[in-house]
């Protein structure tokens, strides 16, 4: 900023003075010097009282030992007002625009502290850390180059020429190389800083089992009375103290749609259970005057249901040779590599777990409750109908295609041993810890910094 520029000038001028009044020289040249560098000052002060209220109104955040301008911060905000733009949503004028803009200042004043505070107790990069430093701007750069180079860079181009053509077109925008290392540079620091807060925090082994006593509680309570939140926790890859009974292990071979094919499942879905609907109201004794004849609406229902087994039958050529190997003696998990369009079972955790079935969801289902299982019924049914662990279920047609499931074992119930979870619990004490110390220190940084906001001039 000029104002900044401006202070320093006075600072020197006013040095500058201050060391020649100390000299013993009264010769008209010292005169005439001093003369020119009050006259000098004079102007700077001028100058520094002209620009303040523009340097003023720039200033949208300010602390102890420091500021935010507006044009620190701008920029963030016109990329998510440009997105919402891109959406069709308007946020100036509105609420959100304010909180927006207040939670962006709370960001950038808290990395500001936090960068401060950091280098005032000494946190330095590491070799290590710098060489990073640069590998993260060469990244950044590359990024920009691969998706923008071609836009920017005229045609027949040399790759030396195309990433020139970049760097340019980033430092006409504000963005060149120096800003770029700054960022990164920050970062890093940023997560330096992390570090040093957290150093000193520690997970100890009674930490541990005092989790585990807790959270064996807790899933033992919640998981008893609901299959539906058990089998949640196990897809959202949660740990798990506590298993109920009655789960099996079981991995599927899906004959999947493909787009045309959902299309056409998706619309043929929505016309069957529009006609449902359509044929219990006119069958109904309150129909009303103008519904459509029920024979007619059968007729259509009929058709669509006729179609959707068509589109199945498109898919049994594949399910029937996969059977055919199956029963040949080939390796599921071969077969499933080769046919299956579930990924996430050839991807671990769940290539070792597999999808945990209960046996008889009867139990819940006459309870009433309204979420039984997070599994298409058609594919938990086909898992829970094969008596034998290695055997495989009938093909099941399901939302998603065809089903073929695989029965690979039986899950032990009860208690998970703390062995088997020691380190994933300690992990997530540590990580919370580590957060709370995180949040409590930058907290009272931000405090004891005198923060002060002036959202008004953030536009």
């Amino acid at each position: 900023m000029k104002l900044r520029r401006i202070a320093c000038l006075l600072m020197a001028l006013a040095m500058t003075l201050s060391g020649l009044a100390l000299a013993d020289s009264e010769t008209d040249d010292l005169s005439a010097r001093v003369e020119e560098l009050e006259q000098q000052l004079a102007e700077a002060q001028a100058l520094a009282e002209l620009y303040y209220p523009y340097y003023e109104r720039q200033v949208v955040a300010e602390f102890d030992g420091g500021v935010i301008m507006v044009d620190d911060v701008m920029p963030e905000y016109s990329y998510y007002e440009s997105m919402y733009a891109q959406s069709g949503m308007t946020i100036a004028g509105t609420s959100y625009e304010t909180q927006m803009k207040q939670d962006i200042l709370d960001a950038a004043v808290e990395d500001a502290i936090l960068l401060k505070n950091a280098i005032e107790l000494g946190v330095e990069l590491t070799e290590d850390e710098l060489a990073k430093v640069e590998e993260d701007v060469e990244s950044t750069l590359q990024y920009y180059i691969a998706n923008y180079g071609s836009y920017l860079a005229a045609e027949g181009s040399t790759e030396e020429e195309t990433r020139q053509a970049v760097v340019d077109f980033l430092e006409e925008n504000g963005y060149g190389p120096d800003s770029l290392y700054s960022d990164c540079y920050n970062n890093a620091m940023l997560n330096a800083a992390y570090n040093w807060i957290i150093r000193s925090v520690e997970v100890t082994d009674d930490d541990v089992r005092a989790a585990y006593a807790d959270k064996l509680a807790e899933d033992e309570e919640s998981y008893s009375t609901s299959s539906y939140r058990f089998e949640g926790a196990m897809n959202r890859r949660e740990t798990i103290a506590w298993k109920p009974a009655g789960y099996r292990a079981v991995k599927q071979i899906l004959i999947g749609f493909d787009d045309d094919q959902t299309t056409r499942y998706n619309d043929l879905n929505d016309r069957i259970s529009a006609l449902t609907t359509e044929l219990a109201v006119a069958q109904g004794e309150d129909a009303p005057e103008d519904a459509r004849d029920p024979e007619t609406i059968e007729a259509e229902l009929d058709a669509a249901e006729a179609d959707l087994d068509a589109l199945y039958e498109e898919l049994m050529p594949t399910v029937e040779e996969v059977i055919s190997r199956f029963e040949a003696g080939e390796d599921f998990e071969a077969l499933m590599e080769e046919y299956t369009a579930d990924t996430a079972l050839l991807r671990e955790p769940l290539r070792s777990t597999g999808y945990y079935v209960h046996k008889d969801y009867a139990p819940w289902i006459e309870a009433g409750l309204p979420n039984v299982s997070v599994w298409d019924v058609p594919f938990r049914e086909a898992a829970s109908s094969i008596e034998n662990i290695g055997e495989i279920s009938e093909p099941a047609r399901g939302k998603y295609g065809i089903y073929i499931v695989y029965y690979m074992a039986d899950v032990p119930a009860g208690a998970v041993p703390i062995e088997e979870i020691y380190d994933a619990l300690r992990e997530s004490i540590y990580s919370s810890l580590a957060s709370q110390t995180y949040q409590d220190t930058v907290s009272e940084w931000i405090e004891n910094a005198n923060v002060v906001y002036h959202l008004d001039r953030f536009q």
